[in-house]
């Protein structure tokens, strides 16, 4: 997995390509620990099952 943060103006935005997750923040680390969290809570979620 790759991530990425970019200023934009005054705020950071980090971005997950390939899971499709992009997330704000005041500085780029903020922005990155966002996209984590984001993530992680991706993750968490229950997967549908295929029926």
């Amino acid at each position: 997995m790759s991530a990425f943060a970019l200023k934009l103006d005054t705020l950071y935005v980090a971005c997950s390509p390939e899971l499709e997750l992009v997330s704000y923040g005041q500085c780029q680390d903020e922005a990155l620990n966002n996209l984590q969290d984001q993530i992680r809570q991706q993750e968490r979620k229950p997967r549908s099952e295929d029926n």
